[in-house]
């Protein structure tokens, strides 16, 4: 993790040198100078409003009691778009812009909760005060005295896994 880190700081920069390098031969050097003025302009504006509208759908949805994820996913990927507007780079400037495409933080927003749901197991066991376990520890063996399902006749052993990719939120009636 730490080499990639490190060629992420290394590499990035150097991409981003690289197009404004060529950008300035292929216009001028005012010409790069403007533009990186302008997209560092724009893009502060676009991230300020849209800001602004997550706030408010935030404590729109903390009003309502429900809880605010998706506001506080768009928030984060909001101010990270903020931020690399306001850093001087094509590249950067291009993934900024993206994130501000509310269709594009949809399908990122997607992608992350997949990958972590692909990595949550949880496992409801019944035990005599009923228990339940969350995370990635095994099940254990079974005839094991520490198992709580094992202290109830009739229960030994008996669990049910549920996957945590497919379920729903049950609606407020």
């Amino acid at each position: 993790m730490l080499i990639k880190l490190l060629l992420a700081f290394i590499l990035i920069p150097l991409v981003e040198l690289f197009l404004l390098i060529w950008i300035a031969e292929q216009t001028s050097l005012l010409a790069t100078i403007a533009l990186v003025i302008v997209t560092g302009v724009i893009g502060s504006f676009l991230a300020r409003r849209q800001g602004v509208q997550a706030w408010q759908r935030f404590r729109r949805a903390t009003a309502e009691g429900r809880l605010p994820g998706r506001e506080i996913q768009d928030g984060v990927m909001i101010g990270a778009a903020a931020l690399l507007l306001l850093t001087p780079g094509i590249l950067s400037d291009g993934v900024g812009f993206l994130l501000l495409v509310p269709a594009v933080r949809a399908s990122i927003r997607a992608a992350v909760m997949r990958r972590i749901a692909s990595g949550v197991r949880v496992q409801l066991t019944r035990g005599p005060l009923g228990s339940a376990t969350f995370g990635d520890r095994p099940d254990p063996p079974r005839g094991d005295s520490r198992s709580a399902s094992a202290a109830r006749p009739g229960h030994a052993g008996r669990s049910e896994t549920i996957d945590a990719v497919n379920v729903r939120p049950v609606s407020q009636r």
